[in-house]
Order: C-alpha cells, then sequence, then structure tokens
C-alpha cells in the first residue's frame, strides 16, 4: 500500500508490549503493529528514527484510519439489509467462467457483490429437465479404493480455497509429502479443530502425527513460495503430481498400514485461466480447478501380519 501499512500475519513471540501497538526490532528495523482483530497492520523505519518519532506516526495513521472507518459505519448504520434478487440464467454476466458438462445447464444466480467491493456472485445448477442440483448431491465424501483414480471437487468448491483429505484410523496416523511427487506443496491441520481445521488454529506442517479422525488441508502450489506467504487459491499450475505417505499407528506405537496418495492436476478446458487475476501465478501460466486422487499403494505392516498369523492359529 502506498501508506506503507501491510495486512499481515505475525508472531506474537517477536513482539515487546508497547501501549496498544506492539513493537519489536526485525533485520534492522523498527517495526509497529497495530491488532484489528484478524490481522495486524504493519509500518516499518530505518533503525535510526527515534521510537517516539515512530509512535506518532503510529498514532496519526491510526487516527486517520479510524476516522474513515467511522465514515463507513456512519453510512450502513441505517441500512437494511436487502436479500439478493435472483435473476434468470441468460442475464448471467460474462465474468461467468465456466464451461458446465453436457446434461447441465444454469438455472438462476444472485447478485452477491457489496458496495465498492469484490464482484460476486451465487449460480444455481441443475439438469436439462429442471431439477435443481444441491451441493452435497455433486459431490460427495467417500472412501478410496487401491489404484481407482477419483475426480475431486474443484478448488474453491463451498469457498474453500484448498483440497480437503479426511483420515480415519483406530489411533494414530501420520502424513508428510513424498519427494515422488512435486513438493511445492503444503499441508495444513488444526489441533484444536482437527475434523474442520479451517475453523481453528491452523499450522503449516508438511510432515505431522494427529490423533485420528483428521481432517488434512492440502495447498498444491506447484511452485516454490518463501512460508511468508499465505496460501489459498481456487486454481492450481498443471502438469503436476504430488505425493503424500500415510502411516498409521495403534495406541503402543506399532505400526498398522503404510499407504501413498498421488494428487495429479487434470486438463479444465473450461476454465479461461488466461483471463482470471490468481496471484501468485501469472496470467501466462496454465492451470486448473481440478485433480484427481488415487491411493497408489496400501499395506499392512509386517509386525501387524504377523500379529494376525498368530492370533489366528
Amino acid at each position: 500500500r502506498a501508506d506503507g501499512l501491510n495486512r499481515i500475519l505475525i508472531d506474537r513471540e517477536l513482539a515487546v508490549e508497547g501501549k496498544e501497538i506492539l513493537y519489536y526490532k526485525y533485520e534492522g528495523k523498527n517495526v509497529f503493529l497495530w491488532n484489528t482483530g484478524i490481522y495486524e497492520l504493519k509500518l516499518t523505519a530505518d533503525e535510526g528514527i527515534p521510537l517516539k518519532t515512530l509512535e506518532k506516526i503510529a498514532e496519526n495513521a491510526l487516527s486517520d484510519r479510524a476516522v474513515e472507518e467511522k465514515k463507513v459505519l456512519d453510512q450502513t448504520e441505517d441500512l437494511v439489509p436487502v436479500e439478493p434478487v435472483t435473476y434468470p440464467p441468460e442475464t448471467l454476466p460474462i465474468e461467468f467462467p465456466f464451461d458446465l458438462p453436457k446434461g447441465l445447464k444454469i438455472l438462476s444466480w444472485k447478485d452477491c457483490s457489496l458496495p465498492e467491493g469484490e464482484f460476486s456472485f451465487v449460480v444455481y445448477v441443475g439438469t436439462d429437465d429442471g431439477k435443481e442440483i444441491a451441493a452435497d448431491e455433486a459431490f460427495t465424501l467417500d472412501r478410496l479404493e487401491l489404484n481407482k483414480p477419483r475426480v475431486l471437487a474443484p478448488m474453491g468448491f463451498q469457498f474453500r480455497e484448498h483440497i480437503n483429505i479426511r483420515f480415519d484410523c483406530d489411533g494414530i496416523v501420520e502424513i508428510e509429502v513424498s519427494d515422488e511427487g512435486d513438493e511445492n506443496v503444503r499441508l495444513r491441520h488444526s489441533l484444536d479443530s482437527p475434523e474442520e481445521p479451517w475453523l481453528g488454529e491452523k499450522i503449516d506442517e508438511n510432515a505431522f502425527r494427529a490423533t485420528a479422525p483428521v481432517t488434512v488441508i492440502v495447498n498444491p502450489i506447484g511452485e516454490y513460495l518463501s512460508p511468508a506467504i499465505e496460501v489459498g487459491h481456487r486454481d492450481t499450475l498443471t502438469d503436476r503430481e504430488y505425493v503424500i505417505n500415510v502411516r498409521t499407528y495403534d495406541g503402543n506405537g506399532t505400526q498398522i498400514i503404510s499407504a501413498k496418495l498421488k494428487l495429479t492436476v487434470i486438463p479444465d478446458e473450461g476454465y479461461p485461466w488466461s483471463e482470471i487475476y490468481s496471484p501468485p501465478y501469472s496470467q501466462n501460466q496454465e492451470r486448473s480447478r481440478f485433480l484427481s486422487i488415487e491411493l497408489i499403494e496400501y499395506d499392512y505392516s509386517d509386525v501387524y501380519k504377523l500379529d494376525e498369523y498368530y492370533e489366528s492359529r
């Protein structure tokens, strides 16, 4: 931003408490942070600038922002919420970036854009005979079978800018990104909300153990991005494969199962990727919203096989 403010997430352990503003020194700079509730506003200055001067700059910046926020509140406090109007399919804006499969058609759409906000709309899809298809009818949670690839719901489905994979077993599950595929993928999980990690405090780890059941957020990036860069996309680079190793253990720490999952980015012919701005990708990088998932290996450990053998005798 031109005013020197950036929206970022920060490590609070670096900070030193000071009035309503957090200060710390980092890479030869004085930095102040102001918490907005979800993000922080950050301003940096040369280390030689006195802290008092920096504090005054901070206070002025926050005061200006508070005035703008109050203007917005004053303009909206008397408004009554209005349900978005439903429009017929022929009026859908040209920005709608999808070609529907044969046998499906657009039934109607709603404009959910906010004033001076990003354009947003909801599209209702149905069969040729006019029957509306709900999201949970179009895509279902299903078990994987060995060597049977499945097509995943598109990235961005139900406003999730990632892929969700649920792992379930009696005990502990160990998950890691394998070097057999593209390693530019990020895994996320949550300790306080393991089955719905998007609701909890998320942890980025490409190798971890968790008590099952657990849902893992998978962000297939396809190229290196600094760990400091937040990820969450509705498309990804084509011609990429990702492999994830999975092992399960019982309560005593004995390994039971080892498995491998392969995620493959598949062509998305109806997606006008060259017309859609999707950072950090450039508009000349071909992208897709779809991946397939396949269970390519699944085996019981030798210890488990021996235990089963002796128990059966």
